[in-house]
């Protein structure tokens, strides 16, 4: 089963009805987790038939199975993790990361575990690597990426032939997720080139599972087979959302 699982704080947003639209095509599960603020019931009567949403209040997710969801901090992203472990529990086996503020394309599909083609980046020997090089000429950074390192060069990629990647990373077009610096001397709009996805052949995440940053894909998502999101998770720890910080684009507009 597909699941999608966002956090929100709002009522249902233009960008959630268009996903729950997508999500009833192809019978998705929607799993949204509430906080201290926010609306007590997530509903609105634009939302498509055909699509399951399990809302999670504050009181849902502290009272519900999972110890976890009454030790995490209240007023925190963090709360997502039970959203993925209801999720797990209703029996996703494919889960989609985003946000509230984020709508898909058009052209918005599920992701397959097997990617066709992707450039594989050669060792970077300890090196940062400024993953947005490979999307574009322009100088931009993510976030947390270290400032003496923005104008390094990238090392080469070679293509490569259909892999498995149960982890894969999207980009963001628009306003993206970039360092602060960015936003205060460069801050405009701007799009991704629609290259070949890229494969980070030496970042180590739970085990060596293979990371793919696809071109144009989904804005500010991550798509997470779960055959290993257990030792995903644990290996990652508190880390979780330094990791998807650092990692993905954010963007206010529009995802792939």
């Amino acid at each position: 089963m597909f699941a999608t699982v966002i956090t929100t704080i709002q009522e249902p947003t233009d960008a959630v009805v268009k996903l729950v639209q997508k999500l009833a095509h192809c019978g998705g599960l929607l799993v949204v987790a509430g906080d201290r603020k926010g609306p007590a019931y997530f509903r609105s009567p634009h939302f498509a038939e055909g699509c399951r949403l399990d809302f999670l209040s504050l009181a849902d997710q502290q009272e519900s199975e999972f110890e976890l969801a009454r030790r995490l901090p209240v007023g925190c992203y963090s709360r997502k993790n039970v959203g993925y472990l209801h999720a797990m529990a209703a029996g996703a086996d494919l889960l989609y990361e985003t946000d509230d503020d984020n709508a898909p394309l058009d052209s918005w599909q599920i992701r397959s575990e097997t990617v066709a083609a992707a450039r594989s980046i050669e060792s970077a020997n300890g090196r940062w690597v400024n993953a947005y090089r490979y999307f574009s000429s322009e100088l931009i950074w993510p976030r947390g990426f270290p400032l003496s390192e923005i104008r390094s060069d990238v090392p080469e990629s070679r293509m490569v032939a259909a892999m498995r990647s149960p982890i894969q990373q999207g980009l963001a077009n628009g306003s993206p997720d970039v360092d602060a610096v960015w936003r205060l001397i460069l801050d405009r709009k701007f799009a991704f080139t629609d290259d070949a996805p890229v494969m980070l052949e030496h970042v180590v995440v739970a085990d060596s599972i293979p990371v793919v940053i696809p071109s144009k894909l989904l804005l500010l998502s991550d798509v997470r087979h779960l055959e290993k999101f257990y030792r995903s998770a644990m290996s990652l720890g508190a880390r979780v959302r330094n990791y998807i910080s650092c990692s993905r684009s954010v963007s206010g507009s529009q995802s792939a």
